[in-house]
């Protein structure tokens, strides 16, 4: 198959694995992955390739470390270096004695050398499958910079002792001296290496300011290749490349930069293309595990050497030394983050435990174990090696995907995100309404109501994604409940001559507008009905519908309809959610209100001159509240920031050309409006 269909298919597969782990959230989205290369191998034997490790560690592994080196928190992480060095180095050599020796224990056909390589293939965590894991889980500070700073650096300990390994595996001869001397070289060799290529693009790119060169594409195409250079540079001097990308990372940080507005500027485009770059790169780490799988087990399952209970023993064993292994040494090393009560050190050396899980790098090193011996004789141990070292990276992450949550759940006692994000917006509209009812006309223009509206429609949009698939498959029954509900109530009405044909019709044809954001079959109406009142006539009864002229009647009817819908709903619906009914009664209020007020449909029809004036308002009003929440202690700085984030990325679209563009537009439209207004009229 063409590298290209390889390529396309590849990319597919990670957006098709991220939509179901979308739709299906419940399921881990590593897992999701991980499946989903295992087919692939399985169904398009053309997908099955060979993981060469060097050019996985350089395309893959060193962009990731250096944008998590980017994102650190470094003052967080150096005050906890003592902690950090212990788990990225100590811990590595202490496993790889530990797995070395038992495996040696267990299989006495292995030379102690490969078993020891072994050891170094697991020593290590995968950097990226512990962010993944960290990502969907709620633990402390401390505890996840200690992950972090483990993750980072101890890829560089784990490859040290690999190389020691295969050489005393290929040609018999070993030596602790020099062991010790190379980690020491490699290590302050990547150090210094990150450390200068970083300082001399900072240089570049400050010549090129002071030169008033501002390119922000050419600054983000340097940065982009900084962790390959770096990575390939230290590789080709003998030290580590990993440990070099995580310091050129590390020197991005806000520490080291200025603070100026082409810093703003590349600051932005540098967040969206990371994020991009990261979120490919993380799903391709799991894809290119799941391919690798079948191979891997195929290989060794069918070997008669081997019975299928001893090859499942193996890794369930190896698998239970590393956690055991892991865990005692944490309850030692790790003494200044677990806390201080005999419960809480149990539960995050617990999770710290858990955390430490195995993932493709693992896999990676594992597959450049050599074929063959110095002296030229098969190496017929390896196929079982790379076996043993799939099993523990599947059985390692999936003790982490079932245990972890568990855990870190009976840990946290804080409020969900989605809460405290309501909590602030709802402020943020009590605090609007005060602040526009005494600049402007009580609250009453226009562009006032279309921003608390937005504020309404973004709490709206929270509670939403509350709700999982078979909830929200309810939610939306119960819309098409109400909006059947009503059309029965004002046919029932007009046969009881309570109300006149008229304004029967009228009211029933406003109704699909008023749905519309929620069922499919209101919005078709809605569309059909806007397109023939314009193409086809019948206009000025949609005009009247919608226009600030509105009937009275309409507006009263429809109000009273709201009063009888909701008696309607409670008594059919006894075990409706209080919290949920008066949410959708509130929705279907704040409508009635636009129709009473007369702003209803004007947003998309008629421009408001202050509406951004307003907005920015807004804006202003929310960053205030989310201090005033971070003073009182009811979110933490990480929250506080992530909310900031979403604002200033809301207030950069709002205040873009692109956005603004469209004002012109929305005049032209109401001018043709007015113009059509007067022709009427003049009739």
């Amino acid at each position: 198959m063409e590298i290209t269909a390889v390529i396309i298919g590849v990319l597919f597969a990670i957006i098709l694995s991220n939509i179901l782990g979308s739709l299906f959230p419940m399921l881990p989205l590593t897992l999701i992955q991980i499946v989903f290369g295992c087919l692939m191998a399985l169904i398009v034997p053309e997908f099955k390739f060979h993981l060469e490790p060097e050019l996985f560690m350089i395309l893959v592994i060193a962009p990731l470390l250096f944008r998590e080196a980017d994102e650190a928190d470094i003052s967080s992480l150096w005050e906890l270096r003592k902690t950090v060095f212990l788990m990225a180095f100590i811990l590595v050599f202490i496993t790889v004695f530990a797995v070395g020796g038992a495996v040696n224990l267990l299989i006495p056909g292995i030379p102690l050398a490969a078993c020891f390589a072994l050891g170094a293939i697991l020593g290590p965590t995968d950097a990226v499958a512990v962010f993944s894991l960290s990502s969907r889980i709620k633990i402390n500070e401390n505890l996840k910079n200690a992950l972090k700073g483990e993750g980072l650096i101890n890829d560089a300990s784990g490859l040290i002792a690999f190389r020691f390994a295969v050489v005393a595996l290929t040609t018999g001869g070993f030596s602790f001296y020099m062991a010790f001397k190379d980690l020491l070289l490699a290590s302050l060799g990547g150090v210094l290496v990150g450390f200068v290529i970083s300082s001399v693009e900072r240089w570049a790119v400050d010549m090129l300011k002071k030169l008033s060169i501002h390119n922000t594409g050419a600054y983000m195409l340097t940065e982009i290749m900084m962790p390959f250079i770096c990575y390939m540079f230290a590789e080709e001097l003998g030290v580590s490349g990993v440990i070099a990308a995580v310091v050129a990372g590390a020197r991005q940080t806000p520490p080291f930069r200025k603070t100026d507005l082409s810093e703003a500027e590349f600051g932005i485009a540098k967040s969206v293309t990371w994020d991009m770059i990261t979120f490919t790169l993380n799903s391709l780490v799991f894809l290119l595990l799941g391919l690798q799988l079948p191979g891997i087990f195929a290989e060794v399952w069918n070997d008669p050497a081997y019975t299928h209970f001893f090859l499942v023993l193996c890794a369930v064993l190896v698998t239970l030394i590393l956690l055991v292994v892991r865990f005692f040494s944490l309850a030692v090393f790790a003494t200044d983050v677990v806390g201080d009560t005999m419960r809480v050190k149990l539960k995050n050396t617990l999770l710290l435990t858990l955390s430490g899980v195995k993932g493709a790098v693992s896999l990676a090193t594992a597959f450049a174990l050599p074929i063959f011996y110095g002296n030229g004789l098969y190496f017929s141990h390896r196929s079982l090696l790379l076996f043993i070292t799939a099993g523990a990276i599947i059985l390692s992450l999936l003790v982490a995907l079932i245990l972890l949550p568990v855990i870190a759940d009976s840990a946290m006692r804080d409020n969900s995100e989605s809460n405290v994000r309501i909590a602030i917006l709802r402020e943020v509209i009590a605090q609007l309404k005060e602040l526009f009812y005494v600049n402007d006309e009580g609250g009453k223009s226009r562009a006032a109501r279309d921003v608390i509206k937005n504020y309404k429609e973004r709490i709206r949009g929270i509670e939403d994604v509350e709700y999982d698939r078979r909830k929200k498959k309810a939610i939306r029954t119960l819309w098409r409940f109400m909006y059947r509900t009503e059309k029965e109530i004002l046919e029932e009405l007009r046969k009881n001559a309570e109300i006149c044909d008229d304004l029967c019709r009228d009211t029933r044809e406003l109704l699909p507008f008023i749905y519309r954001d929620r069922l499919r079959e209101a919005a078709a109406r809605a569309m059909v009905t806007s397109l023939s009142s314009r193409f086809f006539g019948g206009g000025k009864r949609m005009l009247r519908l919608l226009d600030e002229a509105h009937s009275l009647a309409v507006r009263d009817q429809f109000i009273k309809n709201g009063a009888l819908l909701a008696k309607v709903l409670r008594a059919t619906h006894a075990d409706l959610p209080e919290r949920l009914a008066d949410r959708m009664l509130n929705e279907r209020r704040s409508k009635a209100i636009e129709i009473e007020s007369g702003m209803f449909g004007r947003a998309l029809r008629e421009y408001s001159p202050d509406y951004e004036d307003k907005l920015i308002n807004g804006f202003y009003v929310e960053r205030r509240v989310i201090h005033q929440f971070l003073e009182r202690g009811e979110i933490t700085v990480e929250q506080a920031n992530a909310l900031r984030g979403d604002i200033n990325r809301l207030e950069l679209y709002a205040l873009s050309e692109k956005y603004n563009e469209t004002a012109p537009f929305i005049k032209m439209f109401s001018k043709l409006r007015e113009n059509t207004r007067k022709r009427g009229s003049g009739r």
